[in-house]
């Protein structure tokens, strides 16, 4: 609490003159009690200034509070404090620090064996704040923090193993004022500093009348520059920044993929797919825009039919269409020889494929060999995918004509359907080499998008909300599904996922949501997975469609436990490489820690207790979500609790999740306790006011206010 204006301390004259030499260890009264084996620690001194004077010295009247009794300094510092605070702490073997002496209000425990380690607690004074101020022969200097002002006094010379905090709160009561003595040989001034900081917070709402406004805590959401994951990510990143509106940037891209070129997209794509373009370019042309016959003029470049390809395959017709040559054109012909102009040098064949395969459903072209960078090796991947893929995806839905192309030159990657007609897959010959798995990985997921646009077209390519978020995941989870082994989709996820997950939710990413439907394999299976989609409501809200099926609310808070333990069961064997970020919570002190758990989003905190410490916490909430806590740190794995605990120690993660609106969440810590109980810290006697030594009259913590004249 801020002090209050329009006040002044009152001290007596006799005050002054006691403030010339402060001698913490009581030297001014009667004899401290000593062992004989374990020698007291060194004498600290303050000394200030004699032109120190208080402000309006008033004779003989106290400047202490007279209705405030005197403190039983045990009941402000224990024992557990002490040895935490001396690095000797040892709950299973009890206290280690020793009380040197217990006289009125001040207190001085030590280590036994070693004088120089010790803490020592006793009243304070308004003169410790004063410019000239000395403790250990060290001047003093401001500390922020901790109560309403706070200053340390670094010992130096033969007494630099020591220091002194002196803190003053302003309280109902008086203003407060304590200081604490700190001896660590072993530490430097800064790591000494912050025990004695540590410590003076953990004393503080101890005093009577404190009441210590918890620290109000918040986390922000970091934003995430999605346009590097994929061209139709950079497509909505343009049209969410006004960089361009929809129709510009459709014939920006579009032209982009027709001809490369530098400049328009990022420099480097993490997924090189592009059929997210082709998917908004099409429902972009059903509101027949104004500019809709350049938008539809480059789509149709670019996805050219079944019987365009065959003109173009050898033996090709003398009259192949303009529109299709221009497809294949390059920038550079002597990279690549292949003239679709020339009758006589056709740039594709079909090529024959296993008589698994139903022929008036599967085709492939690919580009003559030596025409090409793609080789016969590329060329029977193309052909075990399709066979595989159809294999898979004919048990989950309904496979529409698929045609896959191995085009010469270009470096795109996209699926195009065509409702009533077919479903064509363009690859280009920048994944020609690729790893012989990885490349049918990546035939198997474009595929998958025929099979997705084919069954599922109204609750995705014909609604008029975002679906792209649940289309790309799922096609990236088939093609998992169709190859379980090879994991392709595992390699961009630790760092795209966990750079996005605390400040995005599901429906604002895409590729990487396959992890959803990963999780929810383990429930329900790839047909299980399907079959609930395919019951969405058809150009309806699919957040909400989402959110409303069975057992949703649950597996997917199940799922922000086994990301936090990177532990996701793969659909192959083992489970999903992951390395999740948190928020970084460590506590002091208390604290109120206020949340919005958003709709399929998730917060994680990483809580962190110093050693030895308990957080005492409560809970509010709102809405409908679920809270789950576990010991240890993100990453580690172990036994969740959906109970919050009364208090936390050590590492501990909690996490928080929602799949409706209106959810919020507040971390009430009320303290920082050696009591893992969290009851007060008290003494086991606790002697009456007259029954402290020398002190029997007003507390000498408590030094008068009153107001100005």
């Amino acid at each position: 609490m801020s002090p209050v204006g329009n006040r002044k301390l009152v001290a007596a004259g006799a005050v002054a003159a006691a403030l010339v030499a402060v001698v913490l260890t009581g030297r001014d009264g009667p004899d401290v009690k000593q062992s004989k084996s374990r020698p007291v620690p060194a004498t600290i001194q303050a000394t200030v200034p004699s032109t120190v004077t208080p402000t309006a010295p008033v004779a003989e009247v106290s400047p202490h509070n007279p209705d405030v009794q005197p403190v039983d300094c045990r009941s402000i510092l224990t024992t557990e404090d002490v040895d935490l605070a001396l690095d000797v702490w040892d709950r299973e073997g009890g206290p280690v620090s020793t009380p040197g002496y217990t006289r009125g209000e001040t207190c001085r425990n030590f280590v036994y064996g070693d004088e120089r380690s010790f803490v020592q607690f006793e009243p304070g004074d308004p003169a410790d704040f004063a410019s000239a101020a000395v403790f250990f022969g060290g001047s003093g200097r401001p500390i922020d923090g901790v109560g309403d002002g706070a200053v340390w006094f670094a010992g130096i010379g033969d007494e630099a193993y020591a220091g002194l905090l002196a803190v003053r709160q302003d309280t109902p009561l008086g203003m407060l004022h304590f200081r604490l003595g700190l001896g660590r040989p072993e530490l430097d001034d800064a790591s000494r500093l912050a025990v004695a900081v540590d410590l003076a917070r953990t004393m503080l709402p101890r005093f009577p009348g404190v009441d210590v406004e918890p620290e109000l805590i918040s986390f922000e959401d970091e934003p995430v520059d999605t346009a590097t994951q994929s061209l139709d990510a950079a497509l909505y990143a343009g049209v969410d920044s006004g960089t361009w509106s929809m129709g510009e940037g459709l014939k920006v891209l579009l032209s982009w993929m027709l001809d490369g070129g530098p400049g328009v997209v990022p420099d480097e794509l993490t997924d090189p797919s592009s059929t997210g373009v082709i998917v908004a370019a099409n429902a972009y042309l059903d509101d027949e825009p104004p500019d809709a016959p350049q938008v539809r003029a480059l789509l149709e470049r670019l996805t050219p039919g079944v019987k365009d390809l065959e003109a173009m395959t050898a033996p090709a017709e003398a009259s192949a269409p303009l529109l299709v040559s221009l497809v294949y054109v390059t920038q550079d012909e002597a990279e690549n020889p292949c003239d679709p102009w020339a009758v006589e040098s056709p740039c594709l064949r079909r090529v024959a494929l296993s008589d698994d395969l139903d022929p008036d459903t599967y085709s492939l072209y690919a580009a003559l060999e030596g025409e090409s960078a793609w080789s016969s090796g590329d060329v029977e991947a193309a052909k075990e995918a399709l066979l595989d893929s159809a294999s898979t995806y004919e048990t989950l839905g309904s496979m529409p004509p698929t045609v896959l192309v191995l085009r010469p030159g270009g470096d795109t990657l996209y699926a195009s359907y065509v409702p009533g007609e077919d479903c064509r897959v363009y690859v280009g010959e920048f994944l020609a080499g690729t790893p012989r798995n990885d490349l049918k990985q990546i035939f198997a997921r474009e595929i998958a998008f025929c099979l997705i646009a084919h069954d599922f077209f109204l609750q995705f390519f014909a609604n008029p909300n975002p679906t792209r978020w649940l289309a790309y995941g799922l096609a990236n989870y088939l093609s998992g599904v169709v190859y379980p082994s090879n994991n392709l989709e595992h390699v961009t996820l630790p760092d795209t996922l966990a750079s996005q997950e605390l400040s995005t939710t599901v429906p604002d990413r895409s590729w990487t949501n396959w992890i959803l439907f990963e999780h929810l394999h383990s429930f329900i299976g790839p047909t299980g997975v399907t079959d609930m989609i395919r019951g969405f409501p058809e150009s309806g809200d699919l957040v909400a469609a989402l959110a409303a099926a069975p057992g949703v609310p649950e597996m997917y808070h199940d799922l922000a436990r086994a990301l936090s333990d990177a532990e996701v069961v793969d659909v192959g064997s083992g489970t999903v490489p992951y390395a999740p970020e948190a928020w970084e919570l460590n506590l002091s002190g208390p604290a109120e820690v206020p949340m919005a758990v958003t709709p399929f989003g998730v917060r994680r905190l990483h809580i962190q207790v110093p050693p030895g410490k308990f957080a005492c916490v409560d809970s509010f909430t709102q809405g409908n979500l679920r809270m789950s806590w576990r010991s240890g740190a993100p990453g580690d794995s172990g036994s969740w609790s959906d109970q919050l605990p009364t208090s936390f120690q050590g590492e501990s993660v909690l996490v928080l999740t929602s799949v409706e609106p209106g959810a919020h969440f507040t971390l009430d810590v009320t303290d920082i306790s050696t009591n893992p109980d969290c009851e007060d810290d008290q003494p086991e006697d606790d002697p009456g006011a007259c029954d402290l030594g020398v002190v029997c009259g007003p507390s000498r913590f408590y030094f008068q206010v009153v107001p100005l004249n």
